[in-house]
């Protein structure tokens, strides 16, 4: 193993997710990751630039699925385009880290590796640059397994959460625990449970580990993903002419997310309390979060007229959305399409996107 003052520290924004609790405005060529949502800057730009203190650009990594590997290229200049690795078919999180650490292996050798996502809202960059280094520092002997945790503000059912066990390694701001155990989503009562006990994290789905120790994590906890990674080594995953090869690989991959494949078997995975604040980009509240608010607690983007309406999202990108005596409403439109739906129903847009693909409505995807 290399020794820790030169092995090369990179990260892995996974953007692979096509965002469809997003929908009309995202979509399968143009998805959430790829849209201004905060700041006027796309969630994947955001996350570069949050990890561009700890990581150095040459160091930074997006995987995505095939088809948006190239307009990513296009669209994100900030990346270097060899460094989108771009997955043959979408296999869920533990095929995706798997095809990740090989072909950072093959590139950088043996690394410690920080895993991000491109659809989280992250307050505070310096304590977030802060709290990825010290998880890096946590993995780079190759002994653990770091998952970082997010101390809950209210009883979400919408996430996983992590017991926590005793400190394994004091630090007077962020100190790390063992794992007790990883929680399913739980019901509201239980989650309520959850945040008054003080020894819950939300999941945040964000790791450090050495590829090494991800390697042994694989092949002691989900043997199928160690060979996949075998067989990946062997190729060039980023000629075209190995893409055949690698499709077969995925494709005999479980579809699995890494915690259930590994996580939450492993002995050695710890938790790093966060104490930035953060947001699940999971639908159109979390953007509500970021836009400002009228007298009537409305939250508008673009050409909108609130009437005699509270509580309400408008967001248009196409034309003017006008609401009468209304409340409590997503209202989104682009220049094709409009979504009409209450707020409590916004995690249920995406059965909207199933039933425009099962009534061939493709053109609207």
């Amino acid at each position: 193993m290399p020794e820790l003052s030169v092995l090369p520290r990179v990260a892995v924004i996974m953007a692979g997710g096509v965002g469809e609790r997003f929908w009309p405005m995202s979509r399968r060529r143009r998805p959430k990751q790829l849209l201004p949502l905060a700041e006027g800057r796309s969630l994947l730009e955001l996350a570069h630039a949050r990890i561009a203190p700890v990581v150095s650009p040459e160091n930074v990594f997006v995987a995505t699925t095939e088809s948006l590997a190239q307009v990513i290229r296009t669209e994100a200049p900030y990346l270097q385009p060899e460094n989108v690795i771009a997955e043959p078919m979408g296999r869920n999180t533990a095929a995706c880290l798997a095809l990740a650490a090989s072909t950072i292996e093959r590139r950088r050798g043996p690394c410690v590796m920080a895993v991000i996502t491109a659809d989280h809202l992250i307050g505070e960059p310096d304590l977030f640059a802060a709290t990825m280094h010290r998880g890096l520092d946590l993995a780079a002997p190759g002994e653990r397994l770091v998952v970082f945790g997010i101390r809950p503000t209210c009883p979400e059912t919408g996430f996983g959460y992590i017991e926590l066990g005793p400190v394994c390694d004091e630090d007077p701001v962020l100190p790390c625990h063992t794992v007790a155990r990883f929680e399913e989503k739980p019901d509201l009562a239980t989650a309520q449970l959850y945040v008054e006990s003080g020894h819950h994290l939300w999941n945040s789905g964000m790791f450090a580990w050495h590829t090494r120790a991800l390697r042994a994590a694989f092949a002691q906890h989900a043997p199928a993903y160690a060979e996949g990674m075998r067989a990946i080594d062997a190729l060039d995953a980023a000629q075209p002419a190995s893409r055949p090869a690698l499709a077969r690989v995925f494709d005999a991959l479980p579809n699995l997310s890494i915690d259930y494949a590994v996580m939450e078997k492993a002995q050695n995975a710890v938790a790093l309390p966060a104490a930035f604040p953060w947001r699940d980009a999971g639908g159109w509240e979390a953007v509500r979060e970021l836009l400002p608010q009228d007298e009537g607690g409305n939250a508008c983007a673009g050409k909108t007229a609130a009437v005699e309406t509270r509580g309400s999202t408008l967001h248009s990108t196409g034309p003017l959305i006008a609401t009468l005596g209304v409340e409590n409403l997503i209202v989104v439109a682009t220049p094709d399409a409009v979504i009409v739906c209450p707020r409590d129903r916004a995690q249920d847009i995406k059965r909207v996107v199933s039933h425009l693909a099962s009534h061939g409505l493709e053109e609207f995807l």
